[in-house]
């Protein structure tokens, strides 16, 4: 009875060994492969304006048998040529790893100034499968500029004008930064300068799209007239209407003494006198006298008249003022010459050159 007894046992474990192996001192377990699966979770399906940044990274996940995939390197890429975009690194190609989610995302990708339709694809590593995410880029407008402050503005000639010019320049509808826009007024005729003392200056807008000139001073022929200004990249003009207006007449009175070197030398020279100027700087009329001491450049007994001459200042109100007199022996055949710095509108230091 006992040994019957051991031989049931002996013979259950013998069962159990040919479930575990298909031959003897052979094991039948096998290692199941490893399923990787890659799919595009953000980033996809997204527009930017050619030049612009898209809004969202791209991403894409990597599972391994249903888990995430860490430490997978992954390969994004972009067109090489017609529409595409460029990663951080100023290339179409960037590589990155995947976190503990199995998740790995790429920089901010920037479009190219090419409109259209394409897609970045992403590989990971050992896996020839390839992941698209399709993207657009959308047309960049031509900006647009628009006269916004500074026109229809009037000044009396050869004054600064009360405001400067300024423009807002748009592109897609929102404020172009960093665009250079030339201000340009007329080459002849009523017209005006910039503080460079020229007729045209370039400036350029700031965050708000907005450029603004320097301060504009009427020239001293009157008249209306059209300042004009120009984007970059836009065809269009923007006007400012401006007008030079006719002020009235100004009366100078002037002083001014030395020493002749005429005559011998060191002999002490004095001429006092007024003038009316016009707007446009024309001498209207005016008269003056003098003392030379030994007499000898004032022959006649009495003042010379002032019959013409001009006066012409720059931007910081130094110039020249010429006077034609009725004495021939003044000056350049009757003609003597001032110099002048004005300290403001009724004051100015004179010098007689000649």
């Amino acid at each position: 009875m006992k040994r019957k007894a051991y031989t049931r046992i002996h013979a259950a474990l013998v069962c159990v060994a040919i479930i575990l192996s298909t031959s003897c001192g052979k094991s039948s377990v096998k290692t199941v492969p490893a399923v990787t699966t890659i799919a595009a979770t953000r980033g996809t399906a997204q527009s930017a304006t050619a030049g612009t940044a898209f809004a969202e990274p791209l991403a894409l996940t990597v599972m391994s048998n249903g888990s995430p995939d860490t430490g997978v390197s992954v390969t994004f890429t972009t067109p090489s040529s017609g529409p595409s975009g460029t990663f951080r690194n100023g290339t179409t190609t960037e590589t990155d790893t995947t976190d503990a989610n199995g998740v790995a995302t790429s920089s901010i990708l920037t479009a190219n100034k090419r409109a259209g339709n394409y897609a970045v694809t992403a590989a990971a590593a050992g896996d020839p499968a390839q992941i698209r995410f399709n993207l657009i880029n959308t047309s960049l407008s031509a900006p647009s500029v628009t006269a916004t402050s500074g026109t229809k503005q009037s000044a009396p000639a050869g004054t600064v004008f009360g405001a400067p010019l300024s423009v807002t320049v748009m592109s897609n509808g929102s404020p172009a930064g960093g665009v250079s826009v030339i201000f340009t007024a007329p080459a002849s005729g009523a017209s005006g300068t910039f503080k460079n003392r020229m007729a045209t200056e370039t400036d350029t807008t700031g965050s708000d799209g907005v450029a603004i000139s320097s301060a504009f001073t009427a020239n001293k022929t009157q008249g209306t007239y059209a300042v004009t200004a120009m984007a970059a990249g836009d065809p269009s003009l923007a006007q400012f209407h401006l007008t030079n207006t006719n002020a009235s007449t100004t009366s100078y009175t002037f002083y001014l003494s030395g020493l002749e070197a005429i005559c011998g030398s060191g002999n002490f020279y004095a001429l006092a006198g007024s003038v009316t100027i016009d707007a446009s700087g024309n001498v209207l009329a005016g008269e003056q006298d003098y003392n030379d001491a030994n007499g000898c450049t004032s022959p006649e007994p009495n003042g010379d008249t002032i019959t013409g001459g001009t006066l012409t200042l720059d931007t910081s109100g130094q110039g020249t003022l010429t006077l034609t007199t009725s004495n021939s022996t003044l000056g350049v055949g009757g003609t003597e010459t001032l110099g002048v710095q004005f300290v403001n509108s009724s004051h100015a230091l004179i010098i007689q050159f000649d």
